[in-house]
């Protein structure tokens, strides 16, 4: 996102009302961004808020009790600054299942996110992109299990003959994510030249709990914490003349995952009270990369380029069988 890779699945998953556009490159893409992308890579840029006065809101309800709300506003605080606001609230109050065993609706979800940026013109050749983000996200979509009606549980029972999005698990379940960052993009320009570098750091929270074993007894009761962090720092150098046009560029993550913890309740912990799982993953990537494209002819281009990238991998686990009482769901400390 503006140039920021996303590691996590997790820290991807935001709302954004604000896109200018979304560019889908399928292919090797380590060349041309930060981290290497062997697959493809998608890029969303955002929009940059403008001098003139703009606002843009919306607001709509529809069923299953959703309320859904859109807001956008750009001006300008002087000739050399612009700021923009981007604001998205979702919440949808009846789930499209029922859980019968805990009288609760399930499979329903509720967002929230803002983000805004700022740019900072200091000369006519050099501008500074500032922007911080907060998103927050939770409800039990596609995470509330029901047991297939020729099925037999490990309780005994046979499947589960409701409606295709209720369930009778003994809890809630509940998939939520806490996501925000903030980063600064530097461009100056000199001739044919283009000097950019962009910073950022991001930090997750997240919490689920998934219906495991389908059934109204405690069998397998999985809650897990799940923490990331990360720093990244980019450089680029590029050059466009006539037919040619190259870029290099040096990169650096520094990333932190964890499970921190990750429980085991109910038959599945016997004979103790529960399974205590800590996981630490640390990545740190250096890389340098470089790509030219010449144009041979109006309608024929030669690109060649090339990268080099170290990762340094760390894990550190510990797995525990509890004996003790049970002390309920207890985050156990963040990253």
């Amino acid at each position: 996102i503006d140039g920021v890779y996303m590691p996590s699945m997790s820290g991807a998953s935001m709302a954004l009302n604000n896109i200018e556009r979304i560019e889908v490159l399928k292919g090797p893409q380590g060349t041309l961004y930060g981290r290497n992308a062997t697959g493809g890579a998608v890029n969303i840029i955002t929009r940059d808020p403008q001098h003139t006065p703009t606002m843009e809101a919306s607001i709509g309800y529809g069923n299953k009790e959703t309320v859904e709300g859109s807001f956008y506003g750009s001006a300008g605080l002087s000739d050399k600054i612009a700021v923009d606001l981007a604001a998205y609230y979702r919440d949808q109050n009846e789930g499209f299942g029922y859980n019968s065993t805990i009288n609760r609706d399930i499979n329903k979800t509720k967002d929230f996110a803002l983000r805004s940026k700022a740019l900072i013109d200091l000369t006519d050749d050099t501008r500074i992109t500032l922007s911080g983000d907060y998103s927050k996200t939770s409800g039990s979509i596609a995470i509330s299990f029901r047991a297939i009606p020729s099925s037999t549980l490990l309780d005994g029972t046979n499947g589960y003959n409701g409606g295709f999005y209720d369930s009778v698990s003994e809890f809630m379940p509940e998939l939520s994510t806490k996501i925000w960052g903030f980063g600064g993009k530097l461009e100056h320009s000199f001739g044919d030249y283009k000097f950019t570098s962009i910073s950022a750091y991001r930090k997750l929270e997240g919490f689920q709990r998934v219906e495991v074993d389908a059934t109204p007894i405690k069998i397998v009761d999985a809650p897990l914490y799940s923490q990331d962090k990360q720093f990244t720092q980019e450089f680029q150098l590029s050059y466009a003349a006539d037919k040619l046009t190259w870029i290099l560029g040096a990169y650096y993550l520094d990333s932190t995952n964890a499970y921190n913890p990750f429980q085991i309740f109910g038959l599945a912990a016997a004979p103790g009270q529960r399974i205590l799982i800590h996981s630490f993953q640390d990545t740190k990537s250096i890389a340098a990369f470089g790509q030219a494209t010449y144009e041979i002819f109006p309608d024929t281009n030669l690109t060649i380029g090339a990268r080099y990238t170290r990762d340094k991998r760390e894990l550190n686990a510990d797995q525990n069988l509890d004996f003790g009482p049970p002390v309920g769901l207890v985050n156990l400390g963040l990253i």
